[in-house]
């Protein structure tokens, strides 16, 4: 079977109280785990302009952002100020 798998990323400093070398670091354990029980014809990672990277990507393609649109609840507040969020902007990609 031919299929995708399309992720998106975002880490750094300050973000949920977090160093932000947590989120790296838990990349490394996503990958194994996707790559040990699925076999994708390819892994994309949208990554939203991240302060720290993985040291590794494992065989996926990361297609680096040119900012953090955000998550969905975002578009709720009323200051944000983009049409989309890291979401769509993965899958209009």
């Amino acid at each position: 079977m031919n299929y995708i798998i399309t992720s998106g990323y975002w880490s750094g400093k300050g973000h949920r109280g977090e160093d932000g070398r947590e989120r790296a670091d838990f990349y490394k354990l996503w990958a194994e785990n996707t790559f040990s029980y699925s076999q994708p014809r390819k892994v994309f990672v949208i990554d939203s302009n991240s302060s720290i990277l993985p040291d590794d990507t494992l065989g996926a393609e990361w297609i680096n952002l040119s900012h953090n649109f955000g998550h969905v609840y975002d578009i709720t507040g009323s200051d944000y100020r983009n049409k989309f969020v890291g979401w769509s902007v993965g899958y209009i990609l």
